[in-house]
């Protein structure tokens, strides 16, 4: 070659790997773009392993560099020579093999032996007999090739670092509020509450005169919590066409007679909330735009249901009407920007009813996006809570959340197997800001039928099969406890009664009448089929050849 060579250090193969990796993938996101557009699947990651262990092979072998090295001076030769190429059986084994075994170590064979050893060379340079040196002389082409290497490696840690580190930093104060707060059953005596299965008649007979004085209309109630509260929660159990119906009938009636202004959903992206504004506050509502944004901005990509996807049209509509001068209804998402619909793929968590069974062993290679979401999945209660205080609270504005009721529980950490509870969102909140934050509870009968499941639906028939809502807060009703309920989490609270979960009760209807939502026509589109196939098969449980199949399946389901 005519120069001296020395052996490439850490920084500069990292920076060589960081262009390789940005030039393979980008050039696939390209392919992956066209292909799904025509609504056909295509497996990124399969894809992009293969393509890369080719192009590294083929690079070498021919120039015995690839993209990257050459950019930052870098070359791949025998271990014993720095003047020959490697051979095809060394090469092949080398990034086939080795670099397997590389990531097997998390990457710990690479970094170890490239900075504490003096022959500098990798846990796959050792499998295929090579090394990897670099000309003693630094060109100008060199030095900005390493400079790219160094940025692209910057982006990537800030990409993966900064937003959960940001919300670890912003979400302090709720997290020191919610570990500093003290739950009222830790101090309760067990005689303070009432157990629904060992109820007297006397007391049944004072909750039925309590319940015949104290029941309201359950949208007069939604407007005597909000005007009270300057943050609602609505805990709701997913998918049940009666309480998004409710959610969206409310909304006018909160914003002009409780001066609501946010209305916040679980079911959309914080990172989305630009869109969601320029929707609800445009003079014509852009129905191209909504369905765009319902799919951009769902956290589930089968979270097709149509009530929730209506509440930006009933903004829309609010906003339309309101006085010159008035401030406009604004809609936020509070969940962060993740997509869970990768996790099915990789695990089976519980959290998804589907056949497990119809995941290719490949697809497992999604690890890789759900472990870049794992930061932020860990501190989704804070995220959560965090979102919607930033757009309500903080900014002096009064809001509506629709949440899942797990999350929404205000004085009681949720049931665990170990320690002493789960601390959710609604938790945090009440923790940091006390009765400013109001939950009003959904009736549901969650995973099974339960004692005080059963007594809610007794009443529900003494008032004549009309909807109802109660409060809980300082009620009989909120003393009451279920030693055996699942939904409800008392398992590990023993003094835990209704009054800790929520502030209010809204029973819609019976569960024997619980409606599922209508499926958003056309929710799925060819895009999103072609990228994730095998998570609507999974949900499905079965076969499905294209988009216009997906939201077939989905709509029979909804009908069942």
């Amino acid at each position: 070659m005519g120069q001296k060579n020395k052996l490439s250090g850490f920084g500069v193969r990292v920076a060589a790997f960081a262009i390789d990796f940005a030039v393979v993938y980008f050039a696939l996101m390209f392919v992956r773009m066209v292909v799904v557009r025509q609504g056909l699947y295509f497996p990124f990651e399969l894809t992009f392993v293969i393509l890369f262990v080719v192009y590294n092979i083929a690079a070498v072998l021919l120039f015995a560099r690839t993209i990257g090295k050459a950019f930052c001076g870098l070359r791949v030769c025998r271990k014993s020579d720095d003047e020959k190429k490697v051979g095809v059986v060394g090469i092949v084994v080398r990034e086939a093999v080795g670099k397997l075994l590389t990531l097997m170590t998390l990457g710990l064979g690479f970094a170890i032996p490239m900075m504490f050893t003096r022959s500098k060379r990798a846990l796959h340079d050792y499998v295929g007999g090579v090394k990897v040196v670099r000309s003693e002389r630094r060109s100008k082409r060199v030095l900005f090739g390493e400079c790219i290497g160094v940025g692209l490696c910057a982006y990537a840690v800030y990409a993966a670092v900064i937003p959960p580190l940001n919300l670890f930093m912003d979400g302090g104060l709720l997290r020191e509020a919610g570990r500093d707060y003290l739950p009222p059953y830790a101090s309760r005596e067990l005689g303070d509450v009432v157990d629904v299965q060992q109820m007297t008649d006397e007391e049944k007979g004072r909750l039925d005169e309590w319940f015949k004085g104290n029941v309201k209309e359950p949208e007069d109630y939604a407007v005597e919590m909000a005007k009270t509260h300057d943050l609602l929660l609505v805990g709701e159990a997913h998918d049940r066409y009666e309480e998004l119906a409710y959610f969206n009938r409310i909304l006018p009636r909160l914003y002009e007679e409780a001066d609501v202004r946010v209305v916040g959903m679980e079911c959309m992206r914080a990172a989305d909330n630009g869109l969601l504004t320029q929707i609800v506050t445009a003079d014509e509502f852009d129905e191209k735009l909504a369905l765009y944004t319902a799919r951009k901005t769902s956290c589930w990509k089968a979270w097709g249901y149509k009530g929730y996807w209506d509440v930006m049209k009933t903004v829309w509509e609010i906003n339309q009407k309101r006085d010159e001068g008035e401030r406009p209804m604004r809609l936020v998402g509070v969940f962060p920007d993740i997509d869970l619909s990768n996790m099915p793929l990789v695990l089976d968590n519980g959290d998804v009813d589907g056949d497990f069974e119809r995941v290719p062993m490949y697809e497992k290679l999604r690890v890789g996006r759900f472990a870049l979401d794992l930061p932020m999945i860990f501190q989704l209660e804070v995220g959560y809570a965090h979102n919607i205080e930033e757009e309500t609270i903080k900014k002096n504005e009064k809001g509506v959340l629709l949440v899942g009721a797990a999350h929404a529980s205000l004085r009681h950490k949720q049931r665990q197997k170990m320690g002493d509870g789960a601390i959710r969102m609604g938790y945090l909140l009440h923790a940091l800001y006390g009765d400013r934050v109001g939950h009003i509870l959904l009736h549901s009968s969650g995973a099974s039928n339960q004692a005080i499941v059963e007594m809610f639906e007794s009443y529900y028939e003494m008032n004549e099969g009309k909807p109802f809502a109660i409060s809980l807060a300082g009620s009989s009703f909120g003393k009451l406890t279920d030693s055996t309920a699942e939904y409800y989490s008392f398992g590990l609270q023993s003094n835990a009664c209704l009054d800790d979960i929520a502030t209010g009760y809204v029973m819609l209807n019976s569960e024997d009448e619980v409606e599922r939502c209508e499926w958003l026509e056309g929710f799925v589109s060819d895009e999103m089929y072609g990228e994730y196939k095998p998570y609507f098969e999974v949900v499905c449980k079965k076969k499905l050849d294209n988009a216009d199949k997906v939201n077939a399946a989905f709509r029979a389901r909804q009908m069942k």
